[in-house]
């Protein structure tokens, strides 16, 4: 018989989460003892099953069923527990909620989510709050959505420490807080605070969003992680909506606190005055009187598009697709949904292309398949509208002409330093504001590795490749960054051997 732990959130849901099987009870165990959560029996039930095959989220009713391999070792229940976590964190989601990856703080009864890519300095800016404020988290929040509209944050397990031996721990996950104000955290010599609009909040935080959930995005099919990125982005709407945002700028030595302090007596006055909107009923639900808001990634359609962002996508009626316009579709060769312009307009399709390639893509796009013209842009520079038509054709010469530029730039300067790394003489050329470095985001094992550019993500490595958006390819060679691949492979690979010799000297 195994036992029931109970788990409850600002927003009145509660949840009893059970092990189905007794390969899945230590699994279960472990997330107990992290969240600190007590025996107990809830209307909605979380059972967790092992066996050959995986699914994180099977909604049944009021019965949410979570699917694991066995685990193998103490390490591998570590990683299950994240899986199973990541079930319990998409579960709140479907009701509005959202686990971001920052730390949460507390003063004076009120919230503050500090959110930053790993190694920007989260925990040690947590270490460096005095009393009265409290550190409740250094890594994940969950923010949850009570019935009136307000935001409130719950900490979440760091799971990095329940890894290789290491201490692990253990956080009161029921316990929230009501959320006054998002920080954005940024090294400088010099602290300060900047307050952000709201499309630069939701640019900033939809990339905190997805790093807290790479590893369940992972385990899903193509056209779910298409919807769930659409549902995480309508939440993100509405908590940039609704709590006010800033860049904070962190010396090595100053009392940012207080800055954070003069801030809350601003925002909890200017959350006084807000009222509460609900981003998905105006962006998503009336669709045949508006637009639909997608999150985009990549880099083929830059410069007209720059990751992270955001758009407004508007359903063909009584038109017809043009040649100019930027359509959305899902590709005929693997279902992923595209962003790209049509180059062409022929009676079987539409051929198109992405402003930042040299070729057309290779499948012809049925009428049928397309699923709307793309509007409007949103990102960290702010909301524009795309046009389409012939002057959507001017707006793609000028985008590979500056595409043109920059690869010639960039072979010149390939020629000058041909053997320059990321951090070599030829990165002192690049502006202050493009100084670039390294992050590996994730858990050992399923993580991935990235190039950021201060708090923006403009490289990743993936399926064996590096993917570096312009202008910053200017100032990294992909060549020298493999070997950066091999030494973290390689680090992982003897912490596990270490971690297996020590356990089997136990």
């Amino acid at each position: 018989m195994t036992t029931s732990h109970k788990i409850s959130f600002a927003d009145g849901f509660s949840l009893q989460i059970t092990a189905g099987d007794d390969k899945a009870i230590p699994v279960v165990e472990l997330l107990a003892r992290a969240m600190m959560l007590k025996t107990g029996e809830a209307e909605h039930t979380l059972q967790v099953f092992t066996g050959e095959t995986e699914e994180l989220f099977s909604l049944q009713g009021k019965k949410i069923i979570c699917r694991i391999l066995p685990p193998v070792n103490q390490d591998d229940i570590a990683f299950k527990v994240v899986q199973v976590s990541l079930a319990v964190a998409h579960l709140l989601q479907k009701r509005g909620g959202i686990l971001v990856h920052g730390g949460l703080a507390e003063y004076q009864g009120q919230g503050v989510i500090l959110a930053a890519p790993s190694g920007t300095g989260k925990t040690t800016t947590s270490d460096r709050l005095p009393a009265p404020w409290r550190s409740l988290s250094d890594d994940l929040v969950l923010i949850a959505r009570s019935a009136d509209g307000n935001y409130y944050g719950h900490p979440w397990p760091t799971w990095s420490r329940f890894y290789f031996g290491g201490p692990g721990g253990s956080w009161k996950t029921e316990y929230s807080v009501p959320l006054q104000s998002l920080y954005f955290l940024y090294q400088s010599p010099e602290d300060g605070l900047e307050e952000l609009n709201a499309n630069q909040a939701a640019a900033m935080l939809i990339e905190s969003v997805e790093q807290a959930n790479m590893v369940f995005n992972n385990d899903m099919l193509p056209a779910d992680i298409h919807e769930n990125h659409l549902e995480q982005f309508g939440i993100v709407c509405e908590v940039t909506a609704n709590l006010p945002a800033y860049r904070l700028l962190l010396s090595l030595t100053g009392n940012f606190w207080t800055l954070l302090e003069e801030s809350l007596q601003q925002a909890k006055s200017k959350i006084l005055s807000l009222s509460v909107v609900n981003a998905r009923t105006g962006a998503f639900d009336q669709i045949k009187n508006a637009t639909t808001g997608i999150v985009v990634s990549g880099s083929s359609m830059y410069p007209t598009m720059i990751t992270p962002g955001y758009i407004d996508v508007q359903p063909y009626v009584k038109e017809k697709p043009r040649r100019g316009d930027v359509i959305h579709f899902p590709s005929p060769s693997t279902g992923a949904m595209v962003v790209h312009r049509v180059m062409k307009v022929q009676p079987g399709g539409l051929i198109t292309r992405g402003d930042n390639n040299s070729q057309n893509d290779p499948d012809l796009i049925p009428l049928s398949g397309v699923e709307g013209k793309v509007v409007a842009v949103k990102d960290a520079k702010g909301s524009r509208k795309l046009r389409s038509g012939t002057a959507g054709m001017m707006d793609y010469a000028y985008a590979r002409l500056y595409c043109t530029f920059r690869i010639i730039l960039r072979r010149i300067y390939q020629r000058l330093f041909p053997s320059r790394a990321l951090m070599g003489i030829l990165h002192r050329f690049a502006p202050q504001s493009t100084k670039l470095k390294i992050v590996f985001f994730g858990i050992p094992m399923r993580g991935q590795l990235k190039i950021m550019a201060d708090d923006l993500c403009v490289g990743y490595y993936k399926r064996n490749c590096w993917h570096i958006a312009y202008p910053w390819r200017l100032w990294v060679d992909p060549v020298k960054l493999e070997a950066v691949v091999k030494q973290v492979e390689l680090d992982m690979e003897q912490s596990m051997l270490k971690f297996i010799e020590d356990q089997k000297d136990e």
